[in-house]
């Protein structure tokens, strides 16, 4: 690969590191803010601190090897700036903040879904109050028309004058009137066995 096309590529890389530190730094400032909001892993907070840490301390061995020209001029070999152990350490590292901040993802959304089901749990039961609420209320108008219609009946037939008939009836009545009951065989049956009850249909018009 030519000097040109290899420091473009790293530079590349480079800028790629640069808005990782960039957003997490951003991350790490929303991070704060939303500790009033929802509980936070105090882990997460420091593994963005120390993994934006580590990614400028990358910047700055990549920007010491490929800013200084002097270098190119004396055409020394190209190679990469950063020793094996290094790099492997620095692997290491951003694999561990990987974990952390996919576990700590998780944690968030179990923490959004168990805060959705409170407020789903509590709007049920607003809904079943409500509905509670309404049938009780149902009942209510149920029962209040009901008494109104046993009042209804009631005062219809408190303004029967029974008395009154009955005293009406009483001044018509005649010498022999109902003598045709003693004269029924049914009567004189009832009269001279057990049983003490006795039922007689009467002509409907005799009064």
């Amino acid at each position: 690969m030519h000097r040109n096309n290899y420091t473009t590529a790293q530079g590349t890389r480079s800028g790629q590191v640069n808005d990782i530190a960039k957003s997490l730094n951003e991350a790490s400032q929303k991070r704060i803010i939303n500790n009033n909001q929802l509980s936070t892993i105090s882990q997460l907070s420091e593994s963005l601190l120390e993994c934006q840490e580590t990614i400028n301390v990358l910047l700055t061995e990549l920007g010491d090897h490929f800013g200084n020209t002097v270098r190119g001029k004396f055409g020394r070999k190209l190679k990469w700036p950063i020793k094996e152990p290094k790099v492997v350490s620095f692997i290491q590292k951003i694999g561990r903040y990987q974990q952390i901040f996919q576990q700590a993802l998780q944690s968030n959304l179990v923490e959004v879904a168990l805060r959705t089901e409170m407020t789903v749990n509590e709007t049920s039961e607003v809904v079943k109050q409500v509905r509670n609420e309404q049938l009780d209320e149902q009942d209510a108008r149920i029962m209040e028309a009901t008494r109104n219609k046993i009042n209804e009946v009631a005062r219809w037939l408190s303004e029967f004058p029974f008395n009154t008939k009955h005293e009406e009836s009483w001044e018509k009545h005649q010498d022999g009137t109902g003598n045709w009951l003693f004269e029924k065989e049914i009567y004189r049956q009832w009269g001279t066995s057990k049983p003490s009850a006795v039922w007689i249909h009467g002509d409907s018009r005799l009064r």
